[in-house]
């Protein structure tokens, strides 16, 4: 039997589970992109296939030289606006239906030449826990598709290219990830904070209740004393109620921090991982998180090894 947990940041555990069999969250995979873009030509030749003309005769109707609709049907030229009204005279199939695929082929090719530049980029990433991303789903492309992991990093970080990644952390305006970067490990801190931002959805939550935050802490201890899964899920979920996020994330094995607190778009968000000895240690993470919000309300950074 088993209990389905509500929150995004926590798995399923065993009825009768013991803190340690309890799981951090991961990412959805992406669905995996081709690697290749399809010319309108391609649909274009679909239709004269099935109408059983050729080229020369398409042309003869576009009005066209048969080297544009070469060009065409071989996705060497796009399709312009009167070429597009001109194929609906012709096919009697919408413009904006040609319109439609030329655009997708435009931007897909845009997307492959993008990918195919960023791989140059792939070898700057050492220092970044690429196989931690992989194991918990933010990465989602094959190993040697280096563009794609490339731009699955990107995305995972929120940055258009790898050179902003540092300058979004060492050069921000939010405290915290300025601290973070000054962490000798800062591309593996950074890895695991955005990794619960990532896990976390702030906007299920209410406003943060300072005063309810405060008349709970009582009951924290008191689930505190209880310890077993049931009483840390009760407590997380009184968190949210008060506003407070809360978001179980797998460690990164050379990482020397296992809980972190700092406020993220007006909410505390509170993270832990699991040790590899035990999970005992997060009713002392979290409650220690938890007196740091009441005491410091600020955007700085507070980590618990």
């Amino acid at each position: 039997m088993t209990v389905t947990i509500e929150s995004p940041t926590l798995r399923a555990v065993s009825a009768k589970a013991t803190l340690d069999e309890l799981q951090p969250a991961t990412a959805t995979p992406k669905p995996l992109t081709p690697n290749y873009a399809v010319p309108a030509g391609e649909f274009i030749k679909e239709w004269m296939d099935d109408e059983g003309i050729n080229a020369a005769e398409l042309a003869r109707r576009l009005d066209v030289s048969r080297k544009h609709v070469s060009e065409l049907l071989r996705g060497k030229a796009s399709l312009s606006p009167e070429i597009s009204l001109r194929l609906e005279r012709v096919t009697r199939i919408p413009s904006e239906y040609w319109d439609r695929i030329d655009s997708f082929y435009l931007r897909e090719k845009t997307r492959l030449a993008t990918i195919s530049a960023l791989a140059e980029h792939y070898r700057s990433l050492a220092r970044f826990p690429l196989a931690y991303l992989r194991a918990e789903g933010f990465i989602s492309a094959p190993e040697d598709d280096h563009g794609t992991v490339v731009l699955d990093v990107l995305e995972f970080f929120g940055v258009g290219d790898v050179v902003a990644i540092e300058h979004s952390w060492a050069d921000s305006s939010v405290a915290y990830r300025k601290e973070a970067a000054t962490h000798p490990r800062w591309e593996e801190l950074a890895t695991w904070l955005t990794a619960a931002e990532r896990l976390t959805d702030l906007s299920a939550l209410p406003d943060f209740d300072r005063s309810g935050l405060v008349a709970l802490q009582p009951k924290l201890n008191e689930l505190a004393a209880v310890g077993d899964i049931d009483a840390f899920l009760e407590a997380i979920s009184s968190l949210n109620n008060a506003g407070v996020a809360f978001c179980f994330v797998a460690e990164i094995p050379t990482l020397p921090i296992h809980g972190a607190t700092r406020w993220v778009r007006n909410h505390p968000l509170i993270q832990a991982s699991p040790r590899r000895e035990s999970n005992e240690h997060l009713w002392s993470v979290l409650l220690q998180e938890v007196d740091l919000v009441l005491e410091h309300q600020t955007t700085s950074l507070h980590s618990i090894p």
